[in-house]
């Protein structure tokens, strides 16, 4: 699948890259998938990816899916986790029928593949925006017609619980990805709805900064040779990396801290227990908030890529993992 095939070469090479602290079975795994993007990207490049690749997919992806993402990625997640179906309560037929629309999903962004890889090997940097635009239309395309699947397999109630999980997961209203479909969790009145857009509004802008200068720290790291780039690269690019995880969050924090200004005591008392009583199964916060984005679904980029782990504390390291936490040994 397209999409899913650079997102994941990207995503592990920052993974590497920026020196996510992990416990080391999952570090091990992400080298080893990052090894294997690599050599498949080489195989379809013909070496490796092409400046400007990470970028326009990066990019496309992001916008794409960032609207929707707890609509779309929990539930395709659902569809081969068990903890998750659980949770939602979901029935043996609707399981089935998640996994049907997963299955098609990676077929209709499997027929992108062809025409984008030819389009990526002959770009250069003028036309970056107007592939980008166009894959993002195809994205757009698609994402919507699986959204509507996904809605009449599910309740409104199993929905919601959906989003409740990526809320609590990503880290509620300071998480960088917090949207309005994220604070719907929180049943905001009208006014507050007007008020969360025009807040969220300013928060893209910086969003979107640091989104372009996680990518090109991404390009550089892809230049140097990825996952193979020599002990000297990657500790320079993990300084940066690690400088721009603390803007993320620090952004972050500070909408939230915006967002909560005209929420009633109730709905910040929800907010507080909805955190307070995470599934067990969830990765403990803070944590690689990209994670997910290394499934068959690629929800956004984050998916807003460089945030893909936490600032190192002052005393200790803390442990990232992928949401949702797979059931399925695939080590």
């Amino acid at each position: 699948m397209l999409q899913r095939f650079c997102i994941v070469f990207v995503v592990s090479t920052v993974f590497i890259a920026f020196g996510i602290s992990q416990e080391p079975s999952q570090r091990e795994r992400a080298e080893r998938r990052a090894q294997q993007a690599q050599r498949q990207q080489e195989a379809i490049f013909g070496g490796k990816m092409p400046p400007g690749v990470a970028t326009v997919v990066g990019r496309s992806v992001f916008r794409s899916n960032y609207p929707n993402l707890a609509n779309s990625a929990t539930l395709l997640e659902a569809s081969r986790n068990p903890n998750i179906q659980k949770e939602l309560g979901l029935t043996d037929d609707q399981v089935s029928q998640m996994q049907s629309a997963r299955s098609d999903l990676n077929f209709q962004m499997l027929g992108l593949a062809p025409k984008y890889v030819t389009r990526f090997k002959a770009m250069t940097n003028a036309d970056h925006d107007a592939v980008q635009e166009e894959l993002q239309k195809e994205f757009d395309a698609i994402n919507q017609r699986i959204n509507a699947r996904l809605d009449a397999i599910v309740t409104p109630e199993q929905k919601n619980k959906a989003r409740t999980l990526v809320f609590q997961s990503t880290g509620g209203i300071d998480s960088p990805l917090v949207n309005m479909d994220a604070l719907a969790t929180l049943n905001l009145t009208d006014a507050q709805k007007e008020k969360a857009k025009a807040t969220l509004s300013n928060f893209d802008t910086e969003r979107f900064a640091q989104l372009e200068e996680g990518l090109q720290l991404v390009e550089k790291a892809i230049a140097k040779g990825g996952v193979n780039m020599s002990a000297e690269d990657r500790k320079a690019i993990e300084e940066e990396g690690q400088v721009l995880q603390s803007k993320i969050l620090t952004t972050g924090k500070k909408y939230g801290d915006e967002l909560r200004t005209f929420l009633t005591q109730e709905q910040l008392d929800l907010e507080k227990r909805l955190m307070a009583e995470r599934p067990g199964f969830l990765p403990p916060l803070p944590r690689a908030r990209w994670g997910m984005m290394m499934g068959e679904y690629v929800p956004g980029l984050d998916s807003w890529m460089p945030g893909q782990g936490a600032p190192k504390d002052q005393t200790q390291e803390r442990k990232l993992r992928p949401f949702p936490k797979k059931e399925q040994a695939d080590e």
